[in-house]
């Protein structure tokens, strides 16, 4: 059985290192993918399981609150009032990634402090803020 990569795993290798990630779990490498796609593409070849959150549904969600209030997600000058209660921040960020134009090497910001764990379920009222370093282009 191949192993299974987490999200954190694939951000952090380069179009190369995806490439091996391919061939190990027999999946067909297309080098004209970004590599936001690329992940993407292994991730829900693996099954869809993303393997961000503790417990719950593979999308992120622990499907308690799921649908309950809305979260302020923010990059830039775009911003939107969203339904994503009960979504982690590594869902907001890969499924609204070309939305908000959500670089890599953005950070997320919750409620005003720098979130390094993107596995964080977002709750009703939540303010979510992806920055990027001034001067950096996406």
């Amino acid at each position: 059985m191949a192993r299974r990569y987490t999200e954190q795993e694939l951000l952090g290798k380069t179009k190369l290192g995806l490439r091996g990630v391919c061939n190990e779990i027999g999946f067909e490498f297309d080098n004209g993918m970004s590599l936001d796609d690329l992940i993407k593409a292994i991730l829900k070849h693996q099954g869809g399981a993303h393997n961000t959150a503790p417990a719950g549904d593979n999308d992120g969600s622990d499907g308690a609150d799921e649908g309950d209030g809305s979260v302020t997600v923010t990059c830039g000058a775009s911003s939107q009032v969203l339904e994503v209660v009960g979504k982690s921040i590594s869902y907001v960020r890969r499924e609204y990634s070309s939305v908000f134009n959500i670089g890599r090497e953005s950070k997320a910001m919750l409620n005003g402090v720098e979130e390094s764990d993107e596995s964080y379920i977002l709750e009703d009222g939540d303010n979510l803020e992806f920055i990027k370093k001034s001067g950096d282009k996406a």
